[in-house]
Order: C-alpha cells, then structure tokens, then sequence
C-alpha cells in the first residue's frame, strides 16, 4: 500500500491518480480499503483511491485520545490536500464509512461532487452488531479473540455479514479486526453512537440536499436488519436527491458479494447525477 503522511498521522490507501475523476473510497467498522478492491474492476473510468482509516494498519493510530467520526473526516481531507487533489471528488463510503464521507461533505461541501453510501444506517437504533465484536475493546479477551479468529476466519468473521460462498477467498476481510490495536477497536465500536448522537438526523439528512448522493442496501443485510433498512429507506425517500436502491441477495458486505451490481449502479449514478449549485 501507500501512504501519505498528514498532521493526523499516516494514512495508508490503495489506488493512483492518473487524471480520471476521483473517488475516495471509505471503509467501515473492522473494514479496511481492500474491501473496494473489487469494485475496482468495474470503475476503470475513474481514480479510485481507498484508504485505510487511522488506527487500521499500516495506518497510524489516531493520536487524539478520543477517535471521532469528524476527525476521520478531517485526516481524510488532510491527505487530499498532501495529495493535491483539486478537483471535485466523489465521496463514497461503506457502512460507518458512510457516516464518515457525509462528515466530510459537512466539511468541505464546496469540494464534493456527489455521495455514494453502502450500507449506511441512518440510525443505531435497529442495528444488530454480533456480542463478540464487542469483545475485542477489552485486555485480556481482545488478544484471546483475535487468535481464534486467526484459526476460524470463516465460521466467526462473516456470518451475519456476508454468505462466504459467494466469495472466491473472503479471508482477507477478518484481518484488519486481527491487526488492529484492542484500544482502537473499542474506539470504533462507539464511532456510529457517538456521531449519531452528537449530530441529529435532521441535521445529518440535511446535508445530502448539497449534492446528488446514491444509497445502497442489500436486502438481506443482517447488521442494519430489515427493520432498519425500511426505516432509511423511509427518511431517504423524502429526500428528492438521493436514490435509494436495494441490491436483491445481498447481505451488509454488498460490495464484495455483488461487485458488478453495485458497480453498475454506481456508473449509471454518476453518469446521470448532475451537478448540483453550492
């Protein structure tokens, strides 16, 4: 991977300019920028840069004592500029990603051209997070865990994320929860609650009426639930900027069950998303 060193800490990412539009890939909760490494193939008319947010290895880990989904935002824009990157980006982000790229239009919504979120909730209230994840935030079950996780990747890493049968080798999606570091997990575990509950809905809601922004679910994505995917659906449906689609067969990890589909539709989205006035 790559790196770029920023006032944050260094950021690790894969992908390279070339001079296509660019989008910033954004990975969530455990993930880590090899998660959008599928979707690559199918995005070839672009510049697809996916980071590995802080506290994810090789990535530094955050240097506040308190990680913050603002902050992430902030170190994200910081290795753009390192980057030099003037154009309009296209921001897109899978689960927690998802709240961390609309921190970023937040931010600086004069330098986003359109939003892409996966598996993003709106809200904590339904979703279901597997009890052990919860596990890891603590001394001495942390390191235990990620051992037998080492031994049994498959059996504990994916299900209720994803159907490991539809993936050729789904290993490397265990790995970033195995390397990181036991305070920074349990840092993560809070980000969504944090944010959500520091920035209201109204408020978060109110930003995607800033630029064009497409929304993807699996409709058999176990961790948001089908209560809570109806439930955005809900919200983003009043919103006449945002596309709200749903891939069928498809659980939270979308994007790598269903690369094509959720490539197809990011295309079809950004050929017809039109600019929007700042």
């Amino acid at each position: 991977m790559k790196s770029v060193q920023t006032r944050f800490g260094k950021l690790a990412y894969i992908g390279q300019l070339t001079g296509k539009p660019v989008i910033i890939a954004v990975h969530g909760l455990g993930g880590a920028a090899d998660y959008f490494q599928a979707l690559r193939p199918y995005l070839t008319q672009y510049d697809v840069l996916a980071f590995n947010l802080l506290g994810t290895p090789p990535s530094t880990a955050a240097k506040d004592d308190i990680y913050t989904v603002e902050s992430a935002a902030a170190s994200l824009w910081a290795a753009i500029d390192v980057l030099a990157i003037k154009t309009p980006l296209i921001l897109m982000g899978h689960s927690l990603g998802g709240s961390v790229v609309t921190a970023m239009l937040a931010q600086r919504a004069a330098q986003v051209q359109s939003l892409i979120l996966i598996s993003t909730s709106t809200s904590g209230q339904y979703i279901h997070l597997n009890p052990l994840l919860k596990l890891l935030g603590y001394p001495l079950i942390s390191p235990v865990l990620q051992n037998i996780m080492k031994l049994a990747k498959r059996h504990l890493t994916y299900s209720p994320f994803l159907d490991p049968a539809k993936v050729a080798e789904p290993s490397f999606l265990v790995e970033p929860m195995i390397q990181k570091n036991r305070r920074v997990i349990k840092q993560e575990l809070t980000l969504f609650a944090r944010y959500t509950t520091a920035v209201p809905m109204a408020q978060r809601l109110s930003l995607y009426s800033k630029v064009p922004v497409l929304v993807i679910f699996g409709d058999h994505d176990e961790l948001a639930t089908d209560q809570g995917r109806l439930n955005d659906q809900r919200h983003y449906s009043k919103l006449p900027q945002v596309t709200f689609v749903t891939v069928p067969q498809a659980s939270h990890l979308v994007l790598v069950e269903k690369p094509a589909a959720v490539s197809a539709l990011v295309n079809k989205f950004l050929g017809n998303a039109a600019p929007m006035k700042k």
